[in-house]
């Protein structure tokens, strides 16, 4: 299905952005201290029946197309339609893997906001597994199989925090992450993907 490019106005978008990311792990608020949001554009990616009067309703869902009406609550009114089943991301996905695929020397990382260095079985086929303090991030680099890239991606989604950041000129990255590390991260940085619409799309920021 494809996706449409609707570019948002940064007064509206900005306050919902920042703090999303200020949510997040080092990686996220050290992004936030180094990164000039002014001088870049908010977008988000929407399929073409999305209700576009929510778009800047970031919090709520609801803003896909919707399969058949549920029994009605009386309490949770809001809770009477179902989304189609992960239409963004499937395709969020194609568009993280385009981004690695069209040149060299690039990088996503992807925070796991709710695993821990400690949780089992954190390695991911094709993705690098790197740590800061108690904090877990999936690498995908460029050369990187579109199967690998979906696995970051769904693995890594929820409906309340989710961060992808893409960058260039990196080629690699240390499995023992410093704030070093993190300021190369901001140097290079081309876009931030956040979660957003209740786990139904994406608020994208691109330099």
């Amino acid at each position: 299905m494809q996706l449409f490019k609707y570019y948002l106005e940064y007064n509206k978008t900005y306050p919902y952005f920042i703090d999303h990311m200020n949510w997040g792990t080092a990686l996220s608020k050290e992004i936030t201290k180094n990164i000039t949001f002014e001088k870049g554009r908010f977008f988000t990616l929407l399929v073409e029946t999305a209700d576009l009067e929510k778009m800047y309703d970031f919090r709520h869902g609801g803003i896909l197309p919707q399969n058949k009406p549920l029994k009605s609550h009386p309490t949770f009114v809001q809770c009477k339609y179902v989304p189609l089943p992960r239409i963004i991301e499937t395709e969020v996905c194609n568009y993280v893997f385009d981004f690695l695929s069209e040149q060299s020397e690039r990088i996503v990382i992807f925070e796991d906001f709710e695993l821990r260095p400690y949780d089992k079985n954190l390695e991911k086929e094709g993705l690098q597994l790197s740590i800061h303090n108690d904090e877990v991030y999936y690498i995908a680099s460029s050369g990187v199989r579109k199967e690998s890239v979906d696995s970051a991606v769904f693995s890594t989604q929820s409906a309340w925090h989710s961060v992808m950041v893409m960058a260039n000129k990196i080629s690699n990255l240390p499995k023992n992450l410093t704030q070093k590390d993190f300021q190369n991260i901001c140097e290079n940085v081309s876009q931030i993907a956040t979660t957003a619409y209740d786990g139904e799309g994406f608020v994208f920021w691109e330099k």
